[in-house]
């Protein structure tokens, strides 16, 4: 089994547009959680949806589905037997992804919590409330680069694309989509005081990041 981490501001979407298109026989997609709103509520909820999980692999359904990419906290499927089961993931620059990630919110349509919080906040509250800080981290629940079968980053998407088919496809052609790339989704500048504060909250994404660039820079060179 496969467990692909659909990150926020990642290439995802792209991701899944692929997989849709190509494998969807395969696939499960797995959206709902709330990832990120850390209140009692969405607590609740994503143990529900863990529980609901549970149940529906006791049905059988692994052995007709072969990968499950979305968002959700990767302990949410820490049940399945380690010894077969690849997790895979793409990262990106953490400064990046929250600037991407703030205007995204911002300019979402509807109410949820995370929306009705964002709106109001500049950018620097938006980085220094704890719910987004080390995002990454906390989403893929403590687990080390070489833990990871397969790490891939946003600005060799196509590569790590490419690496993915060659692993799990037999090497089966994904087409690059194009989905939920925005105004926000380029890479602009930081100033100086706002990229040191995004490095001091957010320690464990950045050791992460490095870290995987380290592990996994072979596979991209």
């Amino acid at each position: 089994m496969i467990i692909s981490s659909h990150l926020p501001k990642t290439a995802g979407t792209s991701f899944k547009a692929m997989l849709r298109e190509h494998v969807l026989s395969k696939v499960h997609f797995d959206y709902g959680d709330r990832i990120v709103d850390r209140s009692a509520g969405a607590e609740m909820h994503r143990a529900k949806r863990e529980t609901e999980v549970k149940v529906m692999f006791g049905s059988g359904f692994h052995r007709r589905c072969t990968i499950i990419h979305g968002h959700f906290y990767l302990t949410k499927y820490g049940f399945m037997n380690p010894a077969s089961t690849h997790y895979v993931t793409v990262l990106r620059d953490p400064a990046a992804m929250l600037h991407s990630y703030y205007h995204y919110i911002r300019t979402r349509p509807g109410t949820n919590l995370l929306i009705q919080m964002v709106s109001p906040m500049t950018f620097v509250e938006f980085v220094s409330h704890p719910w987004f800080q080390d995002i990454f981290s906390s989403l893929l629940c403590g687990k080390r680069p070489r833990q990871f079968s397969l790490i891939g980053f946003q600005d060799s998407f196509d590569q790590f694309v490419r690496v993915f088919s060659e692993k799990f496809l037999e090497g089966q052609p994904l087409s690059l989509a194009s989905e939920n790339v925005g105004s926000y989704s380029r890479e602009e500048a930081l100033d100086g005081d706002t990229l040191a504060l995004i490095k001091k909250l957010n320690p464990a994404d950045y050791d992460l990041y490095n870290e995987s660039r380290d592990v996994f820079s072979g596979y991209y060179s």
